[in-house]
């Protein structure tokens, strides 16, 4: 919204100094120009919301501070009354962002920093992780690749300390379509991927267990495979749950 102001004239220059308290309950102290705030000035609103910095046309304009009645500051660029440009919000729990801002909105090249040990560094589209970018989660895991509305999605690489590495394709956050996953024993599978586990057509490497190409469901063997034992033992048939219950033969 666009105030106009009861102004105090300086001498010798088109420009005003106000100090007025607004219908809304709000008060402004600073510069203003034709009626409107323009230049350095101060707005303080009754809900204890404060602005610092500089106006245009009425507008927070240039480099500013904002702190909101709920505890939360931003410090940064401003552009027609929002958020536009590079800045620093900090929200009242802690969370620290640094990055781009687009009509009030975190967007753009950015850094997010969360007291739970968090960190995300890369693009963001309306508020979420949005386009490429590397994600450090609480627990030790990290992410880096594609995101949509702040989830994996497309294609990623996915670290699990103790556990293994997981690259090929994301959907809502979860393994699906293509991908490879190789344990830290050194075991791994390569195939499709559904929700999460392994669906469809894989191969499944072990140098304790042995080679199964085939057929999975839910994680498990189902349907054709071929299972060929550390031993060379060779087991060929359909798999029902990981059990062989139609075989086509087998040879040592």
């Amino acid at each position: 919204m666009i105030l106009t102001l009861a102004l105090i004239p300086l001498a010798c220059s088109a420009e005003y100094i106000s100090d007025v308290s607004l219908p809304d309950g709000s008060r402004y102290t600073g510069e203003s120009k034709n009626g409107l705030f323009e230049g350095k000035g101060e707005l303080k609103w009754a809900n204890g919301k404060r602005y610092e910095g500089f106006f245009k046309s009425g507008l927070m304009s240039g480099q500013g501070k904002l702190i909101d009645a709920n505890g939360d500051t931003y410090e940064g660029m401003f552009k027609n009354g929002l958020d536009n440009g590079a800045g620093t919000y900090k929200f009242r729990g802690g969370d620290i962002y640094v990055g781009n801002f687009e009509d009030g909105q975190i967007s753009g090249r950015g850094e997010l920093t969360t007291t739970n040990g968090g960190k995300y560094i890369g693009d963001f589209q309306g508020g979420y992780y949005q386009g490429k970018g590397h994600l450090h989660y609480p627990d030790g895991k990290t992410y880096e690749g594609d995101f949509v509305i702040g989830l994996p999605q497309g294609s990623g690489k996915l670290t699990i300390p103790g556990v293994g590495v997981y690259t090929g394709q994301f959907l809502k956050g979860s393994y699906h379509g293509k991908g490879v996953f190789t344990f830290d024993n050194g075991a791994k599978y390569d195939g499709d991927f559904e929700n999460g586990k392994w669906n469809g057509e894989g191969v499944v490497t072990s140098d304790s267990i042995g080679v199964y190409r085939g057929h999975f469901k839910n994680g498990t063997y189902n349907g054709y495979g071929v299972y060929i034992d550390s031993k060379g033992k060779r087991f060929e048939g359909t798999w029902e749950n990981g059990k062989l219950i139609s075989s086509k033969g087998s040879e040592n």
